[in-house]
């Protein structure tokens, strides 16, 4: 038992440290998105569009990822 409990400890904590990663992810990802569309207001569609993209690619990534952790850490509940 005691082993068991230890490994859903070090298993939570591992994804803790996953959702403190997105959340970084999340705040490099608002930069991006923001200098993307100044970019495209200053006329610069060329060099907004393929940030914009990267932007929502990582929105897209860091949403599944936290809610796939989420799920993971309310089951081990």
């Amino acid at each position: 038992m005691k082993n068991n409990k230890k490994n859903n400890l070090v298993e939570r904590q591992r994804y803790q440290t996953l959702l403190k990663r997105n959340r970084k992810i999340s705040q490099v990802n608002i930069f991006i998105i923001g200098s993307a569309l100044v970019a495209h207001y200053a006329g610069y569609e060329n060099i907004a569009s393929p940030l914009l993209w990267l932007g929502i690619i990582l929105l897209i990534y860091t949403i599944g990822s936290n809610l796939l952790i989420r799920h993971k850490i309310k089951k081990m509940r």
